[in-house]
């Protein structure tokens, strides 16, 4: 897993790998009508990782509430918990709109549609 500044920054690396791993048509043009697009593995495997990672944050968080209740710990946790599943949701919205089909996808960027591209209660 590739870091990043952002939330942000980090969906649109995935995304770059994947639009990378889309073939061209002989005439150069991307295929956006195809289903198939790209390697869309890049996007379910990264989905999968953060998924862990959260269910990891989310232990962490939940041995600091045994410890010691909601104290300041538990409330940074909390946040990094918060976070992660934010980038979940734009990974997972980016796979929805692939999974419609990359011209839906490549549509959706370019109108800036996607969640990431507009959720005000990003961290950054």
């Amino acid at each position: 897993m590739a870091l990043a500044a952002t939330p942000v920054a980090y969906v649109e690396r995935i995304l770059c790998q994947y639009v990378t791993s889309v073939p061209n048509d002989s005439d150069g043009e991307a295929p956006i009508d195809r289903r198939d697009g790209g390697d869309i593995s890049i996007i379910k495997d990264t989905i999968q990782t953060i998924e862990k990672i959260h269910e990891k944050a989310h232990r962490g968080q939940d041995k600091i509430w045994d410890t010691c209740g909601v104290c300041d710990e538990w409330r940074a946790a909390d946040e990094v918990c918060w976070a992660i599943r934010h980038l979940l949701a734009y990974l997972q919205d980016v796979l929805w709109h692939l999974e419609l089909s990359y011209g839906k996808l490549a549509y959706a960027f370019v109108a800036k549609e996607l969640m990431y591209q507009n959720d005000g209660d990003t961290l950054y």
